[in-house]
């Protein structure tokens, strides 16, 4: 049975799950340095919640987003310490060490976000 993104969307699962290709699959969880460096971005976003008017999702899914408009996508790699920017245009390693977007402006120097210290 195939699932709309609005019925996955509004759904509550137990444990968490995602859609891939309009089936609800269980959601890959990650290990403890990635879940770490994820906790660190929302905190950097949380610290600035009432200056940047952006939403943050913790995703793996890379494509799905590009597809339904998100303009950019942040990729962090905690193994080689960088970060990716990536659009419809491609995927470009993050320069200067910072992942940056315009409209907003926005720049999360990655240095922060890998320290799992």
């Amino acid at each position: 049975m195939t699932t709309s993104i609005e019925q996955c969307l509004n759904a509550s699962y137990h444990p968490d799950r995602e859609m891939v290709g309009g089936v609800i699959v269980e959601r890959n969880l990650g290990e403890r340095t990635h879940s770490t460096i994820q906790g660190n971005l929302i905190g950097w976003f949380w610290d600035r919640r009432n200056q940047l008017p952006v939403k943050v999702y913790m995703q793996e899914k890379l494509d799905d987003y590009l597809r339904f408009g998100v303009p950019y996508v942040w990729i962090i790699n905690p193994r080689l310490r960088k970060g990716y920017i990536a659009t419809k245009a491609g995927i470009v390693e993050a320069a200067s060490g910072g992942l940056a977007t315009s409209d907003p402006e926005i720049l999360v120097p990655a240095a922060e976000l890998l320290d799992t210290d």
